[in-house]
């Protein structure tokens, strides 16, 4: 199964609009297809983007976005200090 490291950008804009070519990546991974790997300032760079007042008009929540930092279908991995993410269910 490829592996798949998604940049701030291609979370952010599949979020926004699922149809496009990074919403297909997120198809992708719920398909269990591509599994994400990801790192705590990736993670931290996203809860910042999401925050900022351009995206209250896309209807994310604070709690979705809390979601994404405290997913339960998050693990992290004990030695290289990333974050696997193996089930299919996107927390926003």
């Amino acid at each position: 199964m490829p592996i798949v490291v998604p940049d701030i950008n291609v979370l952010v804009s599949a979020l926004i609009n699922r149809s496009s070519p990074p919403g297909r990546i997120i198809a992708a991974w719920r398909r269990r297809e591509i599994v994400f790997v990801t790192s705590q300032t990736i993670i931290d760079k996203v809860d910042e983007v999401l925050h900022r007042p351009i995206f209250a008009s896309y209807g994310i929540t604070d709690a979705q976005i809390a979601r994404l930092r405290h997913t339960p279908q998050t693990t992290r991995h004990p030695k290289a200090g990333v974050f696997y993410f193996q089930i299919p269910s996107f927390p926003l």
